[in-house]
């Protein structure tokens, strides 16, 4: 059976900085997702836990991005036919720190953690690792990191695996980052992500790239699905603009990448906080 373009895991709301609009509220979300026919959408702020402390320093916008802050939405509306999840999308600075506690982990329904926010200088991307030559190496070791902390991984998600944040200096900067990552080290990285039960998130513009630039774009995420990973779908929709143009593109990536929907990605439910 194909896949099924029926959820977004990877929106925010007025809360986190960028977002700048106001009408993007938890209430918004739900209702727009009810209205363009999705079963279960994801709230995951930019966030980063006041417990870790971020010794190689942080943008300052993270200062109030707490619990505190982020839960001001909980409890989150429901609708009978759409599931409101709870997460956040947690900073990772360039010495490897992640921005959560296992606390506070226990806490959320879902994890985005985006490993390529380099262009957030110089807390994300160390000195020896901004030049694009070295970009592609930084990038698989901080793959690697994540998979040899002590997280939750059935309820991590890796975002936005193929965007331009990767290396955002020239227009076709990230493609060309991603065409030096040997096949043979994400196949590796992604077999172990598959085991376990990490999620891959689809963020890419579909019609944004074509001919061997569109095949470079795909190429991490079939290698993915030849090692067995689970997908979902995120928009990261930061406004009530982005988010009404997100099915278009969901159904795209589905097609592009001729997924069923045993390769979908699922939310656990929560047994106790």
């Amino acid at each position: 059976m194909k896949y099924i373009a029926d959820h977004d895991y990877h929106i925010h709301s007025c809360l986190s900085p960028c977002s700048g609009d106001e009408k993007q509220t938890a209430e918004r979300i739900l209702s727009d997702a009810e209205t363009c026919g999705l079963t279960s959408v994801c709230l995951t702020d930019h966030f980063w836990d006041s417990a870790v402390a971020a010794k190689v320093g942080k943008p300052d916008f993270y200062d109030i991005l707490d619990y505190e802050y982020v839960s001001k939405w909980l409890p989150l509306p429901q609708k009978d036919n759409v599931k409101f999840y709870f997460g956040c999308e947690c900073e990772l600075l360039c010495d490897m720190t992640l921005g959560i506690s296992a606390e506070v982990a226990k806490k959320m329904d879902f994890i985005v953690i985006p490993p390529n926010h380099f262009h957030m200088q110089p807390y994300t991307l160390a000195e020896c690792d901004r030049p694009i030559g070295k970009r592609a190496r930084a990038y698989l070791n901080r793959l690697r990191g994540i998979l040899d902390m002590e997280l939750p991984f059935n309820k991590i998600g890796i975002a936005h695996f193929t965007d331009s944040l990767t290396a955002a200096e020239g227009d076709h900067d990230h493609i060309d980052v991603i065409s030096m990552m040997p096949t043979d080290e994400l196949t590796d990285i992604f077999g172990r992500m598959a085991h376990l039960g990490i999620g891959i998130e689809l963020n890419f513009n579909p019609d944004g790239y074509s001919g061997a630039d569109l095949e470079e774009i795909l190429r991490p995420y079939k290698i993915a699905s030849e090692c067995g990973c689970k997908f979902y779908l995120g928009s990261d929709a930061h406004t009530v603009a982005e988010s009404g143009t997100r099915l278009g593109k969901f159904k795209r990536m589905v097609e592009l990448l001729s997924l069923e929907e045993d390769q979908k990605y699922h939310i656990p439910e929560r047994i106790s906080n």
